[in-house]
């Protein structure tokens, strides 16, 4: 469902500032500058830096893309909390025993 805001239309739960600080914080996170995020997702450059602007906001499939993209659940975008995110990926990860 998309809302009006500031007369630009936004997907309801990716407005605020959690989305752009977490999509930087994970795109840090996995060593990538927004040129290499923004190709390895297909799209421009200007697309992913507006996104983590706050200046536009991805589609909720956009944001599926880039979680898996990037290898991590879409809820790390929502997240006010990205060390809680870590804490539950680390825990997630297969045990490797010799």
């Amino acid at each position: 469902m998309e809302q009006e805001h500031d007369g630009r239309k936004q997907a309801g739960c990716l407005w605020g500032d959690h989305f752009k600080g977490n999509l930087r914080f994970w795109r840090r996170r996995r060593r990538l500058n927004i040129k290499e995020a923004a190709g390895k997702l297909g799209v421009a450059k200007s697309a992913w830096s507006q996104w983590e602007s706050g200046k536009r906001s991805p589609s909720v499939a956009s944001v599926n893309l880039i979680a898996r993209t990037l290898g991590l659940p879409s809820c790390c975008f929502h997240s006010n909390d990205p060390a809680r995110c870590l804490r539950c990926l680390a825990r997630d990860k297969p045990v490797h025993r010799a």
